[in-house]
């Protein structure tokens, strides 16, 4: 029982030790891929969603959110956010973080974030969810609240 007993320790603790190396080595990389998710969402928001433009907004998106939303679909929705909301005046910091899901045989990167932001219009938050492709972010969902939208 005792050298059972023993075993078992040894084979806790060399996880523990192993999720401790983990952490240690992918704690500088989770910083990486805050600073530069989060850098990307203030430049979608500056860039690709400030006027609503369907077509830099298909520029930004992933293969994922392309499958989801036929063309004529997201023409229509950003034509009623242009119409209801306005073009994108100001936005606050995003707020949210990176997540590094490591599935088998693959690392799969995503992040979300939710900005404050004033339209013309009207005052609202936007959700952002992206995923890593390579080493270049790409948009996976948008999320737009505003009580604009439900007038």
């Amino acid at each position: 029982m005792k050298r059972f007993l023993v075993i078992v320790g040894g084979l806790t603790l060399a996880v523990i030790a192993a999720g401790a190396v983990g952490i240690a080595l992918y704690a500088p990389e989770g910083r990486r891929l805050d600073a530069s998710s989060r850098d990307y969402a203030a430049h979608v928001l500056d860039t690709t969603m400030k006027n609503w433009d369907p077509s830099a907004l298909r520029a930004e998106s992933s293969d994922e959110l392309l499958a989801a939303v036929p063309d004529e679909k997201l023409a229509q929705l950003l034509q009623t956010f242009s119409g209801r909301l306005g073009p994108i005046k100001s936005h606050g910091a995003p707020r949210g973080e990176s997540r590094l899901n490591l599935v088998p045989f693959r690392r799969v990167v995503t992040a979300e974030y939710v900005v404050p932001t004033t339209f013309e219009k009207a005052e609202g938050q936007v959700a952002l969810r992206f995923i890593l492709k390579g080493d270049q972010w790409k948009l996976l969902a948008v999320n737009v609240n505003s009580e604009a939208l439900l007038r």
